[in-house]
């Protein structure tokens, strides 16, 4: 095991040297940077629409679902901000190895809200133009008796609040599949959109992006990056 640990452990000095947001890749946090925002056309036409709906009057949450990195939580911030710019975004995350405890779920409601007390002291006090943001909900969850607490409290919140907040929900697709089977999750929400692959040359677009922001140059095939000219890139 210590030898597993020494392989993979990035050393300090190696890390303090890494750029900004190559470190990013190494935390669970992350900043989501619109200038960093590529590609998801129909994925925006779809939130777009569900926003709309709530507007007409829809209570419901949003559900987005996808596979494992594909850019849930990016997508829900970069939409609320883009579409959304006057509401809040409050973003609720589950512990690193998950939770079906109630108290658990309502302190981590309180710590990103800023808010204490009973559900209805807190959402009395929360502003009416907010975003409720429950990132990877299925960390709320298990297979047991008793495992869907969280999710059915937070089916409850989303009845009783969705009239006057907007609740975005995201989890992975196959976590959604058994969720569905198990309580029927996705019947809370008006809205289900689902994150599809980005293609190849959104996928090129997105690195660069990233890239550009460390000062550094790669080197791919024996050819520095100042060496690339649009016809390089385009045969990537």
């Amino acid at each position: 095991m210590i030898a597993a640990y020494n392989k993979l452990h990035i050393k300090a000095g190696i890390l303090e040297k890494i750029p900004f947001y190559y470190k990013q890749l190494f935390l669970r946090k992350h900043n989501y940077l619109q200038e960093f925002w590529v590609g998801r056309k129909e994925e925006m036409r779809q939130i777009e629409r569900a926003f709309e709906n709530f507007s007409s009057g829809f209570h419901g949450g949003i559900l987005i679902h996808g596979d494992r990195h594909s850019g849930k939580s990016f997508f829900a911030h970069y939409a609320s901000s883009s579409l959304l710019p006057n509401y809040k975004l409050i973003s609720i995350h589950a512990p690193l190895a998950g939770s079906t405890n109630i108290s658990d779920f309502k302190s981590a409601f309180s710590q990103a809200s800023g808010l204490t007390g009973s559900w209805v002291k807190i959402f009395r006090n929360l502003p009416k133009k907010s975003i409720i943001l429950f990132e990877d909900i299925e960390l709320w969850w298990e297979r047991r008796n008793g495992g869907d607490a969280v999710i059915e409290e937070l089916k409850q919140l989303i009845n009783t609040y969705a009239k006057d907040y907007i609740f975005l929900v995201t989890t992975n697709s196959a976590s959604l599949k058994v969720l569905d089977t198990t309580i029927g999750l996705s019947e809370e929400f008006i809205g289900k959109i689902e994150m599809q692959e980005l293609d190849s040359e959104e996928l090129k677009e997105m690195i660069l992006y990233r890239h550009q922001t460390s000062a550094l140059e790669f080197n791919l095939r024996g050819k520095m990056e100042s060496q690339y000219k649009e016809w390089h890139f385009a045969r990537l």
